[in-house]
């Protein structure tokens, strides 16, 4: 809801009320415009029902009242416009709201009462969600406010949540939550939002009407990994180095992957373990997690674009070879258990000379060919 001027100097005072008339407490968030609209200063206000509360435009100016983040109104403001905001409560929100001006030179006052802001172009964000088995991705429901032309989150207004296959996905508030892998329709509904008006035909009052939203639900599996970065480690010793001292020969880098879906898709998940077996470049078969090994880029899970860093990766010795080999079976360890397999490939590495050495892949799943390669 969208209020006229204030005003404040020696010669006019404004005061206003805002009363709850409906059944259950609300909470709202008065928020002053100064400066031209470019500063603010916000009041949280709880209003228990058939009761109101007053705000005294002088008294916080003179008096030098804190706001909720602790900001008070400069002792020179004069005037500007305000604004109400419901924060709790919107679907019993029935709030009314009255304003005076005082002009103590003539012994006049001036009455105004706030516009109602109703929402318009509802719709999800995302449209298209992305979400792992087990694993819960935030929807939100918006709406684009028509006093600021600002599209925000009003998930409260929608009561009903659900999605076209809960074998797929289910659906809260907010959220949907994986089931299994597939693709289906995420939707919300509510009676009441609120509608407002546009430009000079803003209501004092919300008239309101019933909307529903649709978007896409997609519950990813990982199938594979795109590389987006081969980072060559630098020579030396401590902490984030690579090859150093008398194992001087050969090379090390950190290689970051992208997991992707079932479409080649990006998951965004921090809810991965990456898994690695294979035979490593001295003849020794290994099998673990590719996670904590003091290197400042590697973390036990992906980050939370789904992301993460095979570091360090590659082979040093202390004498010159001419070429070593491995292979890597990659696997993402999920939060049901499941373990899909992304990648399986070998490497080939030589060291000749001491402080070089080189890196190349070869993908023999999913798909195949060559995307790491690497000169020291």
């Amino acid at each position: 809801m969208e209020g006229t001027q204030w005003r404040v100097d020696s010669n006019h005072n404004s005061i206003m009320a805002v009363g709850n008339g409906g059944a259950k407490p609300v909470t709202a968030v008065i928020t002053l415009f100064y400066d031209q609209g470019t500063k603010q200063y916000g009041m949280e206000k709880q209003i228990d029902p058939d009761s109101q509360v007053w705000v005294n435009f002088a008294d916080l100016i003179q008096n030098q009242i804190p706001d909720k983040d602790g900001n008070v109104l400069p002792e020179d403001t004069k005037s500007g416009t305000y604004s109400i905001q419901v924060i709790s409560h919107p679907l019993q929100a029935v709030l009314y709201e009255g304003k005076v001006i005082t002009d103590k030179t003539y012994g006049h006052a001036t009455y105004g009462c706030i516009i109602c802001c109703g929402y318009d172009s509802t719709g999800f964000d995302p449209y298209t969600a992305y979400g792992s088995v087990d694993a819960t991705t935030t929807v939100s429901a918006m709406g684009t406010n028509t006093c600021t032309n600002i599209s925000q989150s009003i998930d409260d207004f929608f009561s009903t949540w659900w999605p076209s296959n809960a074998s797929i996905f289910t659906m809260s508030v907010g959220s949907m939550t994986g089931v299994s892998v597939g693709t289906g329709t995420t939707n919300a509904s509510t009676t009441t939002l609120p509608v407002g008006g546009q430009g000079m035909d803003r209501p004092p009052y919300c008239p309101q009407r019933p909307a529903v939203n649709q978007g896409t639900g997609t519950v990813q599996v990982p199938t594979s990994l795109s590389v987006l970065s081969v980072t060559l480690l630098p020579n030396g010793q401590g902490l984030n180095f690579g090859c150093s001292g008398l194992a001087n020969y050969g090379i090390m880098v950190d290689t970051k992957y992208q997991v992707l879906d079932q479409n080649g898709a990006p998951i965004q998940s921090a809810n991965m373990t990456p898994h690695e077996k294979g035979i490593g470049f001295g003849g020794s078969p290994y099998d673990k997690n590719i996670g904590p090994s003091g290197f400042t880029n590697s973390t036990a899970t992906t980050a939370a674009d789904g992301t993460f860093h095979d570091v360090p990766f590659g082979v040093c010795g202390n004498g010159a070879f001419t070429s070593v080999s491995a292979t890597q079976n990659i696997t993402m360890i999920m939060p049901d258990g499941s373990t899909p397999a992304v990648r399986s490939q070998s490497f080939t590495a030589t060291g000749q000379s001491a402080g070089h050495g080189t890196l190349k892949n070869s993908i023999s799943s999913p798909g195949t060919g060559s995307d790491i390669s690497a000169t020291r």
